[in-house]
């Protein structure tokens, strides 16, 4: 057997093998494999934050990219062939970085497993990811030959597409991908300015709050219309509450007199989900904060803050949000939970999520305000 093995870029190289048949006639059956070692304590995360460690097996066949959890690949037996379809590529990664055999010329079949190994607290997983050619007939003096290619590095974008196309598939961004990845270029562009990428993620917040501004005013003048209706809209529920009909009636006729649109304060709210799901996404998934520093304190951005000070100042300017907003309910006890629940609640999940993210919510909150007083 004769193996060459090329580098392709950073991350990536070309690997050719020639097997020779120097013995009798018989068959030829030939695999590559990858491997990855996971302790389980590694893939424990906390509270609403998964670990970044956590591995899962991928598996890119008929142009979709399937995605394969160690529990389910613990499922496989190892003999399993992938139930032999043709592969694009197979693979296992993490959170940041992708291991992945890629063929070339000659279809291959995948294969995915997973095996306890260890007891106790040692306990873990190897996961497998294998490519397995059909077998091939090897007269005296015959060869084979075998390409593939291989990347082992992190899940970045422009160095996955430099080793083909289908891989960029491997960087999940989420639902709202399309509005992910141009988000995360315009990342790169302000942090190719600013040289930091928290200050970069902060410009990047900036502008989405900007660019969405007026469907954020919108929506806010609809709910002050709102509010400024709710007396007579109260009068009204009384004085027809056995009446249904005649209440719906008085309603619409409330809303058309004073040109009131009680769902034009939802729509606007729901047109920019898209984009917040997806800078949320791109920031929690993105390889480029992995260890890098931001400023003082903060000396990884894919950790989390290690003194909770980005999560505590996060809470504290949610409450001073929440006072500068009418009451969510008439109710003066409904309203006083309410008060203090989005506080509480996003200063908890910010205690264990990386730095940038907390970063992000924290100036998504300041700009909210000065929006909100504007």
């Amino acid at each position: 057997m004769h193996r060459t093995v090329k580098p392709l870029t950073q991350f990536a190289f070309s690997v050719s093998t020639r097997v020779i048949n120097h013995g009798p006639a018989g068959e030829l059956r030939a695999s590559q494999g990858v491997y990855h070692w996971i302790p389980r304590k590694q893939e424990e995360g906390q509270f609403f934050s998964q670990s970044w460690r956590r591995a899962e097996g991928l598996c890119h066949f008929s142009g979709r990219l399937q995605h394969q959890p160690r529990e389910e690949m613990s499922k496989l037996g190892a003999d399993n062939n992938g139930i032999a379809r043709n592969a694009e590529y197979v693979g296992l990664a993490n959170m940041y970085f992708l291991q992945a055999l890629v063929p070339q010329g000659e279809q291959a079949a995948w294969h995915l497993h997973a095996e306890d190994r260890g007891t106790g607290a040692d306990v873990g997983s190897v996961l497998f990811a294998q490519l397995s050619w059909q077998p091939v007939q090897l007269g005296t003096g015959e060869s084979h030959d075998y390409r593939g290619l291989s990347y082992f590095g992190p899940k970045h974008a422009s160095h996955l597409a430099a080793v083909t196309p289908d891989l960029k598939d491997a960087l999940d961004l989420g639902t709202c991908a399309i509005i992910a990845r141009g988000l995360l270029k315009l990342l790169h562009a302000l942090q190719s300015l600013v040289t930091n990428w928290g200050v970069a993620i902060m410009l990047l917040t900036l502008i989405v709050r900007t660019a969405l501004f007026p469907l954020l005013a919108r929506s806010m003048k609809s709910m002050a219309a709102m509010q400024k209706v709710k007396p007579e809209l109260d009068a009204i529920n009384e004085k027809f509450a056995d009446d249904s009909n005649a209440r719906g009636l008085a309603t619409m006729e409330l809303y058309r007199r004073h040109g009131v649109n009680p769902v034009a304060g939802c729509l606007p709210q729901l047109a920019q989900l898209p984009v917040w799901w997806a800078l949320y996404t791109t920031l929690q998934t993105s390889v480029e904060i992995y260890h890098q520093p931001f400023a003082l304190w903060i000396h990884d951005l894919s950790a989390p803050d290690p003194f909770f000070i980005l999560p505590l100042v996060l809470g504290a300017v949610m409450v001073v949000q929440q006072k500068l907003m009418p009451p969510a309910s008439p109710d003066p006890m409904q309203a006083k939970i309410m008060f203090w629940f989005l506080p509480i609640f996003l200063t908890a999940i910010s205690l264990f999520l990386p730095a940038g993210l907390a970063l992000y919510m924290l100036v998504n909150r300041v700009l909210a305000i000065i929006q909100q007083r504007i």
